[in-house]
């Protein structure tokens, strides 16, 4: 019974006619061994919310043949994590020759119908070895259109614990800020969020725009329908507001684009200064196919 309901509702969301209201964040994390970056595990859990769908993916490395069985015992213990915690989520694990052969191999085939990742979730990666590898990832994923979410956590934190203070959204182009709104709404629906007030902030050069990007913040809230309150702040270092302003906040949602070739290490340095005097950063990229005002 289950199959044929699954399979009569696959065929009818493959009928249907894409809509940006009907957007839901189907999460594919890059999660690695996940029982050992178990942020990646609660942050991917709580941004679908109970709205969305969640897989872990490993990636191994190596030749397919010689992989087999190997794979086979991670896909077994990435379930058996799953339904330990009980996160309500899948679980896929491929074998290619690199890490970028294995993301391409995932975001062109994992899915079925119109249950395919919109969504590309990683950890912050400080290994300055991989930075290069890193941002031709980051690059991939863009170019399949996909959004991209990077989460880094402060060391240290207890498991499933959501730290007091505000959620953030650092608003910059539409299609990054109207993702990490969504998101920030959508971690407010747990019950861990729930006591956390969403602030959409924006950092202008000159006193006399304030007055303007205000109104304009605020009618996107308005428009929404999401619970927030927006601060405008006069400044002309960002990165230094950013640090100033959200110091306390439990989450920060902060837009990005990915680095172009040869400017990974610039894109490490920058993000690394603003984002290591916060608790948990989440940065975002949207692939446009967010309306928060559909």
């Amino acid at each position: 019974m289950a199959f044929e309901q699954t399979r009569g509702a696959l065929l009818r969301l493959e009928e249907e006619t894409y809509h940006p209201k009907n957007w839901r964040p189907t999460i594919l994390a890059l999660s690695g061994s996940v029982w050992n970056r178990y942020h990646l595990a609660e942050y991917g859990y709580w941004l679908a919310a109970g709205r969305g769908l969640l897989t872990f993916a490993q990636i191994v490395t190596g030749d397919v043949e010689d992989r087999v069985q190997l794979r086979e015992r991670h896909e077994v213990r990435l379930r058996r994590f799953i339904h330990e915690h009980e996160l309500k989520a899948f679980a896929c694990v491929v074998v290619e020759e690199d890490l970028i052969a294995g993301a391409k191999a995932l975001l062109q085939c994992y899915g079925i119908g119109g249950v395919r990742p919109n969504t590309v979730l990683l950890g912050w990666s400080d290994d300055l070895q991989r930075l290069e590898q890193t941002g031709r990832l980051l690059r991939v994923i863009r170019d399949f259109r996909r959004s991209l979410i990077i989460i880094k956590c402060a060391e240290g934190r207890k498991a499933w614990d959501a730290p007091s203070g505000t959620i953030d959204v650092w608003w910059n182009t539409v299609n990054n800020g109207s993702l990490a709104l969504l998101l920030a709404h959508l971690l407010r629906q747990n019950r861990e969020f729930r006591r956390n007030p969403i602030r959409l902030m924006h950092v202008v050069e000159h006193e006399s725009g304030r007055a303007g990007v205000t109104a304009h913040l605020n009618d996107i809230i308005r428009n929404s329908r999401i619970d927030a309150t927006v601060e405008v702040i006069v400044g002309t270092d960002i990165p230094a507001e950013i640090r100033r302003h959200s110091r306390g906040a439990a989450v920060t949602f902060l837009g990005f684009e990915p680095p172009n070739q040869g400017e990974a290490r610039y894109f490490s340095d920058l993000y690394r200064k603003v984002i290591e005097h916060l608790d948990t950063a989440i940065l975002v990229r949207g692939a446009g196919d967010v309306d928060l005002e559909a």
